[in-house]
């Protein structure tokens, strides 16, 4: 959670504490990594409590079982939906009404079933753009804003 601390410090226009302190987006981070880290410990419904106090403070769904790589960013988080097998690398940005989740089909990955989307390193996923089902995001991919993509891209 330091490193998510010190991440958004620099990513914000004023590169202060304060700021960062004061972003809702930043708290949505937190929470989801807490979240994730009881889901982790075996503490289900306590990791389940924690997900819903994101969901109804920041209006942003974020499921305790996603895996959401360091770095990661949400700007403007209302409406954000990222759902619980989702794989986030590291450095990712997302901007607000992103829905990341599955569609029904699943598929072999490097000899793993998936079922909903594993985003790349480095990319960023601009205002109210849909990925559903299992897709691959390549590292570095810009996906613009009102996207919904289906396929690797």
């Amino acid at each position: 959670m330091f490193s998510d601390l010190k991440n958004f410090k620099e990513n914000t226009p004023s590169h202060s504490y304060g700021a960062v302190l004061l972003n809702p987006c930043f708290y949505s981070v937190v929470l989801y990594r807490i979240s994730h880290k009881l889901y982790k410990c075996n503490l289900k419904l306590l990791a389940k409590i924690v997900w819903l106090i994101n969901r109804i403070i920041n209006s942003v769904d974020i499921d305790y079982r996603a895996q959401i790589g360091k770095d990661f960013m949400i700007i403007h988080g209302i409406g954000i939906v990222i759902g619980s097998d989702v794989i986030i690398g590291d450095g990712v940005k997302v901007y607000q009404g992103v829905t990341l989740g599955g569609c029904g089909k699943v598929r072999v990955c490097n000899e793993k079933l998936i079922s909903q989307p594993i985003i790349g390193d480095n990319s960023i996923i601009y205002t109210n753009s849909c990925i559903f089902g299992p897709v691959i995001i390549k590292n570095g991919t810009k996906i613009k804003a009102c996207q919904v993509i289906t396929e690797d891209n």
